[in-house]
């Protein structure tokens, strides 16, 4: 296992397909593409979310509660040796978040309920993450894939992100399974596009999201998936 943390704000908006169209030739002009991109300049995420048998971390982004976390494993590739674990927590517009690299086999043994892996790592980050699995009694909710297109700039870590085609499974929980029964969770026009920086946002990014004709606001999407 190894750790990676990061703090760092993050704005959303939903947008129409057609209107990421008009704005990805000058994101290609102006940032880098992330490198695990395809040809078709887009990649596959697959995420697995956890919560409690009440369902808190739902619920505290329904309530509005300032404060408030997700648990999430994710892979890019059914193929992938190894999966992140991530806590995102979140307090007012600021987040930080978490990241453990585990291996295949620790993965499934999280999706189990074993939870006894991240205690072995000996780590500050992995024991936080057994105490808050293990004392709030989290399971596997929702399993999650999507498309995405992505940013970045070194400075100030800005990424820059488009996520579409997202659909989700609350019956399947096997993080790497090939057949999965998909239930869309918005149309295939519409996406999230979604700005990530620390500090402060360039100006000329900003211009260039100050054109982009925001559809209304809507929740996360494990919100969504929860609600399939």
């Amino acid at each position: 296992m190894s750790m990676l943390q990061v703090k760092r704000q993050e704005i959303k908006y939903p947008i129409s397909l057609l209107e990421y169209k008009k704005l990805e030739k000058k994101l290609k002009a102006c940032m880098y593409q992330d490198e695990h991109a395809g040809s078709d300049g887009m990649y596959k995420v697959r995420s697995l979310y956890f919560d409690s048998p009440s369902e808190k971390d739902r619920m505290d982004v329904l309530r509005g509660c300032e404060k408030r976390h997700k648990i999430r494993l994710r892979i890019y590739s059914l193929d992938d040796p190894a999966a992140k674990l991530e806590l995102k927590a979140k307090e007012g517009r600021f987040q930080r978040k978490s990241s453990l690299i585990v291996s295949r086999e620790e993965a499934k043994e999280l999706i189990s309920g074993k939870y006894d892996c991240l205690r072995e790592q000996g780590t500050e980050m992995a024991e936080h993450l057994y105490m808050e699995l293990r004392q709030g009694m989290y399971r596997p909710r929702v399993l999650m894939e999507y498309d995405r297109a992505a940013f970045y700039l070194p400075s100030k870590d800005i990424r820059v992100t488009f996520d579409w085609n997202a659909a989700a499974n609350r019956v399947n929980t096997d993080l790497f399974a090939e057949d999965i029964c998909w239930i869309p969770l918005r149309p295939s026009s519409v996406g999230v596009l979604e700005v990530k920086f620390n500090g402060y946002l360039f100006s000329y990014i900003q211009n260039l999201l100050e054109g982009v004709n925001k559809l209304p606001a809507m929740n996360g999407k494990y919100i969504y998936a929860c609600n399939i």
